[in-house]
């Protein structure tokens, strides 16, 4: 596993040897939005009380092992929903 001095020698490398300007272009936005979304409010803290309380509620569900497989949930909507495979 790359340490972050040397993920970041690497990326700098990378750059380096890009003489396309639209990918540099689009990696200083990547990197200025990465800035950005660093000092921005936690979403969490944005979601309405009932929002909070039903992911609290579906956490401590899956916790227990009170859930159901990918493929259990689409057997039941098919049924619901009269869909023909």
């Amino acid at each position: 596993m790359l340490s972050s001095v040397e993920i970041k020698s690497e990326i700098h490398n990378m750059v380096e040897n890009i003489h396309d300007l639209d990918i540099l272009r689009a990696i200083r936005v990547l990197l200025s939005k990465q800035n950005t979304i660093s000092t921005q409010t936690d979403f969490w803290d944005e979601l309405p009380d009932s929002i909070k309380n039903k992911l609290d509620n579906s956490i401590k569900q899956a916790d227990e092992g009170k859930m159901s497989t990918h493929d259990e949930v689409k057997r039941r909507l098919n049924i619901k929903f009269a869909v023909k495979n």
